[in-house]
């Protein structure tokens, strides 16, 4: 099956970049399980809840100030809460993770796929 071009992908485009995505997941997936093992921390009821009432109001959230703020915008804060609130990352890896995302999504999505994203204050 042939990639394409960027403008006019091939039948292999979309099954070859699934498998690169799953690859590299497999990667690294497979260099955090050969880290030492920490102890697991046991989340209680209430953390739990917790996490869950973040994740809804943060997709709501989302939801609602898209048009205002941006895709880009919107989504870099999503998952700076989701990394720093429910998974207790650090403000650098929090901050680190959610930019590659949000920058990722906006190349995948706006310059690959050409979608029409909502443009923030700051033009994209």
């Amino acid at each position: 099956l042939g990639l394409g071009t960027p403008a006019e992908p091939g039948p292999g485009f979309f099954p070859i970049s699934g498998a690169l995505l799953v690859g590299v997941s497999a990667a690294i997936h497979l260099l955090g399980a050969l880290r030492p093992a920490q102890a697991p921390v046991e989340a209680d009821a209430k953390t739990r809840w917790w996490n869950i009432a973040c994740v809804l109001g943060a997709i709501v959230a989302y939801a609602l100030l898209l048009d205002t703020l941006g895709f880009v915008a919107c989504t870099f804060l999503m998952f700076v809460l989701f990394l720093r609130v429910v998974s207790s990352q650090p403000w650098p890896r929090a901050l680190a993770v959610a930019l590659c995302a949000a920058a990722g999504a906006f190349v995948l999505f706006d310059l690959v796929l050409s979608a029409q994203l909502p443009k923030g204050p700051l033009g994209f």
